[in-house]
């Protein structure tokens, strides 16, 4: 697969969740900080419980790809596969956006979306 047709992979599968909201809960999300801001709201209210395994597997591959596409919209970048699994490459850094979302469906707020992005924004910029 070309580089173009991985990120268009990624792409139709983050357009699932977009659908997936919409059509639900009535929210639509774009590929910007303040839809990005909100997966943490939307996945308590949607999945109120922490869970784990083949019940999360789905969930993490459509909110993983649509966290990784709001990330390359903002910063820019592209999708990579590392020993880790597939991950988003900004600049100098690899962000394993599954293994987060999985851990964010897992432990609930303690493992926050925005809180990792907000993380990341620091580091990018070079505020400690």
């Amino acid at each position: 697969m070309t580089q173009q047709e991985i990120n268009e992979a990624f792409k139709q599968r983050a357009e699932l969740c977009r659908d997936a909201t919409r059509h639900t809960m009535k929210i639509d999300l774009s590929y910007d900080e303040a839809s990005l801001l909100r997966i943490d709201e939307i996945i308590s209210t949607a999945w109120p419980q922490t869970s784990s395994g083949a019940d999360i597997k789905k969930r993490c591959e459509i909110w993983a790809s649509y966290l990784g596409e709001c990330l390359r919209a903002i910063f820019g970048g592209e999708w990579i596969r590392t020993e880790a699994g597939w991950g988003v490459k900004i600049g100098n850094v690899v962000l394993n956006v599954f293994a987060k979302m999985e851990k964010r469906f897992q432990n609930g707020m303690g493992d926050s979306i925005s809180f990792y992005y907000d993380a990341f924004k620091k580091q990018l910029h070079g505020v400690a």
